[in-house]
């Protein structure tokens, strides 16, 4: 986990629609997914709901005008500085506004440092007009905005801003300029924001198929296929080739269960050792109810905490998700990819795009014999489960079952 004591505040700069709501949206995903807390805010939301307010509780006639954007920024840092001082969890807070102009930038540094003590990261994203990331505005009215704000925009600058702490992002991330980045969490930003992409796309997610031991309800091993898992490798091989995906890539783990699922696919599978399942080190090999005799504590402390809980010799969820980092930054790059791999390992990757907190993610249902399609549309996903139809053993635990 993130031990840092730390903490960061990420100010985005940039004109109107050039994709900093995307890319605020993306990183607190990964963020969080990797245990960093991180949170957005937004001072155009509170625009909105402060306007609300006032037309429920005051008569307009005759008020005096109001400066919006600054009431709605100030609510804004109110509650930014309020998570950042007061929750112990809290890491990473995300400021999404335009912040346009240098003075205004360097109040809001001062402000933050003084009041919460958190390092800052200025994140600029510098769209081409014509490339502008239009999020459910009129085109017309987006482009007209621009051009206002382009004639008092302030870039960040090495010369002029000598002692920010900045990234810039051109075009999304086709190319990115740093300055004076440090502290684990800020290159771990500029880590990801250099692998990130926007581009909608297709990913296919799909467990082993039954197994022997899935059947005898023993963890771990390397077991082979039960016959209804050799039914459910073909089936899932004639269900990719009647979909026809160009250029699919195939990639799974060097465990026997998954490597005999994808052995029907022309394209040869990637192997990719990251995608074992989680190792349960000692409990390898034995049934829910021989652990809960034999390490009766161990079983309690799983109990009280499934997703840092550490099987002696073997891992946590937690393990997992930190030896997922290869293959997550590949999926990001990444289009029509099936996975084929195993629950505790599918679990921490579709907690990534579905936005799971670490309490949800080791409930995750990802049941045998169905396809789990996410489609990626820039920095939002959806799931679709298909059923293939051929009959497995559930291994989806009750709640208070958490082994």
């Amino acid at each position: 986990m993130f031990n840092d004591s730390k903490k960061l505040t990420v100010i985005l700069v940039g004109l109107p629609g050039s994709g900093k709501t995307c890319i605020a949206k993306k990183l607190s995903r990964y963020l969080n997914w990797k245990g960093c807390f991180t949170k957005i805010f937004c001072p155009d939301l509170y625009l909105q709901k402060l306007k609300v307010l006032e037309s429920k509780t005051s008569c307009m006639d005759g008020q005096e005008e109001k400066d919006w954007n600054t009431l709605s920024m100030a609510e804004c840092l109110k509650d930014l500085i309020c998570w950042l001082k007061n929750s112990l969890e809290a890491k990473v807070a995300i400021l999404d506004s335009e912040n346009l102009l240098r003075d205004q930038r360097a109040l809001l540094k001062k402000k933050l440092e003084t009041e919460t003590g958190s390092s800052i990261l200025f994140i600029e994203s510098v769209c081409n007009i014509n490339q502008i990331l239009v999020d459910g505005e009129n085109t017309f009215a987006c482009e007209r905005r621009v051009q206002q704000y382009q004639l008092r925009y302030e870039s960040l600058d090495e010369l002029l801003d000598p002692n920010y702490s900045f990234l810039k992002l051109f075009d999304v991330n086709k190319s990115i300029v740093t300055r004076n980045v440090e502290g684990h969490i800020s290159a771990l930003i500029v880590y990801f924001l250099i692998n990130a992409r926007f581009h909608s796309r297709t990913l296919y997610f799909s467990r082993h198929g039954e197994s022997e031991y899935n059947l005898q309800g023993i963890l771990g091993g390397d077991s082979d296929l039960s016959l209804r898992g050799v039914e459910y490798a073909s089936k899932l091989h004639e269900y990719f080739t009647g979909v026809k995906i160009e250029n699919l890539q195939v990639w799974t783990s060097p465990l026997k269960r998954a490597r005999q699922t994808a052995q029907l696919f022309e394209e040869k599978a990637k192997i990719w050792k990251c995608l074992e399942e989680i190792k349960a080190g000692i409990c390898e090999g034995m049934t829910y109810q021989q652990i809960s005799e034999l390490y009766p504590e161990e079983f309690r402390s799983r109990e009280k905490d499934k997703y840092n809980y550490r099987y002696p010799r073997g891992e946590s969820y937690y393990d997992v998700v930190v030896r997922l980092e290869p293959i997550m930054l590949e999926l990001e790059r990444a289009n029509n990819v099936l996975i084929i791999g195993h629950q505790a390992v599918l679990r921490c990757i579709l907690a990534y795009f579905l936005g799971k907190s670490t309490e949800e993610l080791p409930f995750m249902e990802v049941p045998l014999h169905s396809v789990l399609k996410i489609s990626a549309m820039a920095d939002d996903y959806h799931m679709q489960t298909i059923s293939l139809n051929i009959s497995a053993v559930s291994t989806q635990l009750p709640f208070n079952a958490n082994l």
